[in-house]
């Protein structure tokens, strides 16, 4: 009752409606798909209540705008070393998911020859997730 009388007529809430002081609260409700296109600079705890240029980047190397990258550091410094580009969107982990749960249940009911089968499935799907992809 409280969920539906607040959706109708409660006040929308800002992007920080708390003033805290972490990165999350510094997103737009609703947050866009990407979170940050340009990775902000954590200089302490409070990086909100920070007072400095974290969009200062003249090389472009915190520039974030090709789909699923993220900042590679150096390990004890942590100073950006360049973008790491992570793989491309697939539907592959959600069918391998449902294979696996369908071939746990054919286990658990005793079907071996149709548990083999999704088992085969399954190896063939984490083949294809796994296999290596060009880049354009």
């Amino acid at each position: 009752m409280n969920f539906w009388r607040s959706r109708r007529r409660g006040d929308v809430a800002g992007a920080n409606p708390w003033n805290a002081d972490t990165l999350e609260w510094s997103m737009p409700s609703p947050p866009p798909s990407y979170a940050f296109l340009r990775i902000p600079i954590v200089q302490s705890l409070h990086p909100l209540w920070d007072e400095h240029d974290e969009f200062s980047d003249p090389q472009g190397l915190r520039t974030l705008a090709n789909g699923r990258e993220t900042l590679s550091t150096t390990p004890i410094d942590a100073w950006p070393e360049g973008i790491t580009k992570g793989e491309h969107e697939t539907i592959l982990p959600l069918t391998l998911a449902v294979t696996i749960t369908l071939t746990l249940a054919a286990f658990i009911a005793c079907g071996l020859w149709i548990a083999i089968a999704l088992a085969a499935l399954c190896v063939l799907q984490a083949g294809a997730w796994m296999s290596p992809k060009e880049r354009e």
